[in-house]
């Protein structure tokens, strides 16, 4: 996983990065970027072997962030990744539109909903599936501050070709959808990623 940050602006941008995982926030690096350039931070320098992490980043002057994952395949370097721009801010409630835990003899879908509380209490996270037949409860979470979790759509709607999620939330939190592909052995073979939206 690498963390990309772009400053457009004319002045140096002092950025910090702070990562949240299950287990809570962990630091990450400072960094001073020039006027109209950019850095790239791998995030496995700070939190190696994290199955889950989401990142903050703050600057003093305005920046871009982006998130880009990669993952390797044995004897395949970098056989798939995904990509998606970050927020600007937590909301209590969010859409993703897009889902699927269908399964044939052409392969299978996998699809995970990734949910970061960037504040300062913990949050009581509510999900509900939207499928074709209608509406479906999903888990309730608490998500303590500073802190992510990760949900496998197929542990409560497994077999569904067509899902979407709706997060709500006592505070504002941060919700993303990844689904990846699975063909006939061949784990992960692609992937796709987005953030939520609100209404």
């Amino acid at each position: 996983t690498w963390v990309l940050v772009q400053n457009p602006g004319d002045t140096t941008a002092n950025v910090t990065l702070t990562y949240m995982t299950p287990d809570g926030e962990k630091a990450g690096p400072v960094l001073e970027i020039d006027a109209n350039s950019r850095k790239s931070v791998n995030v496995a320098d700070s939190v190696p072997n994290e199955w889950d992490v989401s990142t903050k980043v703050t600057s003093d002057v305005p920046v871009i962030a982006e998130r880009s994952v990669y993952w390797n395949a044995p004897g395949t370097y970098r056989q798939a990744a995904h990509d998606s721009i970050g927020v600007t801010g937590a909301q209590t409630e969010w859409f993703l539109a897009e889902g699927s835990t269908g399964a044939d003899g052409n392969g299978n879908f996998e699809t995970w909903v990734l949910v970061q509380n960037p504040g300062d209490t913990t949050a009581n996270v509510t999900l509900t599936y939207m499928t074709p037949d209608g509406e479906k409860a999903g888990p309730v979470l608490e998500i303590d501050a500073n802190s992510r979790k990760s949900v496998n759509v197929a542990e409560t709607v497994p077999g569904e070709w067509d899902v979407s999620t709706k997060v709500t939330s006592d505070v504002p939190v941060i919700a993303e959808r990844s689904v990846y592909w699975h063909a006939p052995g061949v784990y992960r073979q692609a992937a796709h990623d987005s953030i939520g939206v609100t209404l």
